[in-house]
C-alpha cells in the first residue's frame, strides 16, 4: 500500500500529466480556486479509470489490451496538442501592451468539469498499462487487494495534482501582476511545451 501510494506520487509528476493540467489552468479562469478544481477533476477522473480497469481486469483474470491503452494515448496527445493549439492563438490575440494587467483574465471562462474528468479517464486508460504491471507487488490474484492497491495509487496522484496545482495556481497569480505581456508569452510558452510533448506522444504510439 505504501508502494502504491510512492509510485502514485511519482506517476502523477510525468511529464505529459503536468503538462495537461498546466494548459488548462492557462487556458481557463485562473483564479487559484479554479485551478485547483481543475487539479481535482483530473486525478479523480484517472483515479475512476484507472480503478475501474484495474479492478474489472483482476476479476477476470486478463491482461489489459495494448489496443485500448495506444487508442487512450493517442487522444491524449491530440488533447494535449489541441490545449497547445489554444493557448497559442490567444497569446497572439492578446494585447501586449497593456502594462497594468488585473489579476483574472476576463475573457477566460471556466472550463466544463465532465471535459476535464474525461481528460483525466483518458490518462488513466493511457498509462494503465504499465501501472497494472506493478500490481503483483500487491498480489494480483485477490481483487480485492488489487483494488486497495490502485486505491493507495490514485491517492498518491491526487495529493501530488494538489500540490502541482496549488503551485501552478500561485504562479498564475505572480504572472499576471507583471503584465499582459508576460502573461501571453507564457501562453505561448505552455502550448509550445503542449504540442511539443502531445506531438511525441502521437509519434511513440505509431507503429
Amino acid at each position: 500500500m505504501l508502494a502504491g501510494l510512492l509510485f502514485g506520487t511519482v506517476h502523477a509528476c510525468g511529464a505529459d500529466h503536468v503538462m495537461t493540467v498546466t494548459s488548462i489552468s492557462r487556458a481557463g479562469t485562473s483564479s487559484r480556486r479554479a485551478v485547483l478544481g481543475y487539479g481535482m477533476r483530473w486525478s479523480l477522473g484517472h483515479a475512476i479509470a484507472l480503478i475501474g480497469i484495474g479492478t474489472l481486469l483482476a476479476i477476470g483474470g486478463w491482461s489489459f489490451p495494448w489496443m485500448l491503452g495506444a487508442v487512450a494515448e493517442s487522444l491524449v496527445a491530440l488533447a494535449l496538442c489541441g490545449l497547445g493549439f489554444y493557448l497559442l492563438r490567444g497569446s497572439l490575440r492578446r494585447p501586449v501592451g497593456t502594462m497594468i494587467y488585473c489579476a483574472t483574465r476576463p475573457s477566460a471562462e471556466s472550463i466544463p468539469s465532465r471535459g476535464i474528468v474525461c481528460l483525466g479517464s483518458l490518462h488513466g486508460l493511457a498509462g494503465a498499462a504499465p501501472v497494472l504491471a506493478l500490481v503483483p507487488l500487491a498480489d494480483q490474484r485477490d481483487p480485492w487487494i488489487t483494488c486497495a492497491y490502485l486505491l493507495c495509487f490514485s491517492v498518491g496522484v491526487i495529493l501530488a495534482m494538489f500540490v502541482i496545482a496549488s503551485l501552478l495556481s500561485s504562479a498564475n497569480y505572480r504572472v499576471q501582476r507583471y503584465g499582459a505581456r508576460l502573461d501571453a508569452m507564457l501562453n505561448g510558452a505552455v502550448g509550445c511545451g503542449a504540442i511539443g510533448i502531445g506531438t511525441a506522444m502521437f509519434v511513440s504510439v505509431m507503429p
